[in-house]
């Protein structure tokens, strides 16, 4: 059985043209992202369904069905570097209202051909600051409305 990946040779990445439609794994796959860096920390990545449901007379169950699907929110968190293109990338696309392509590479497969990539698209709001103490690092956090769930594709060349 192999090891779960580890996050510590994975990287993120933003596609700077904005993408208004969803995207399949082709799409993604064409798209030319950036590296965002010195990355701390990312959100969880989920997506929910709503639970519609009715009740009728003279029945004895509520019936259920899934509803509208909701890509929910997440932040990434970077390491402030004003020489980050990557970083600079998402700076702009903060400040527009337009969805963009997001990509996780895991680094889970070094020895193979390609690792696990994680694709999504959505919208990015203007960062936050976290300062500290004497000793902290300058991070910005950058929350995420995601507006299309997770295309996940597995490693080849294994």
């Amino acid at each position: 059985m192999a090891n779960v990946p580890i996050l510590k040779g994975a990287t993120f990445s933003i596609c700077a043209t904005a993408q208004a439609d969803e995207l399949n794994q082709a799409a993604f796959e064409a798209l030319i992202f950036v590296d965002c860096g010195k990355i701390v920390e990312h959100g969880n990545l989920e997506v929910t369904e709503n639970d519609v449901s009715q009740g009728y007379w003279g029945g004895g169950w509520l019936q259920h069905q899934k509803g509208q699907k909701d890509g929910g929110t997440t932040s990434v968190t970077i390491g402030y570097d004003p020489d980050s293109t990557g970083a600079d990338a998402l700076d702009t696309a903060a400040a527009t209202e337009l969805n963009y392509a997001f990509k996780i590479d895991i680094g889970d497969n070094p020895g193979g051909t390609t690792n696990t990539i994680l694709y999504y698209r959505g919208l990015i709001a203007l960062p936050s600051y976290q300062l500290g103490n004497n000793e902290a690092f300058l991070n910005k956090t950058f929350a995420m409305m995601l507006n299309q769930g997770v295309i996940q594709v597995d490693p080849t060349g294994l």
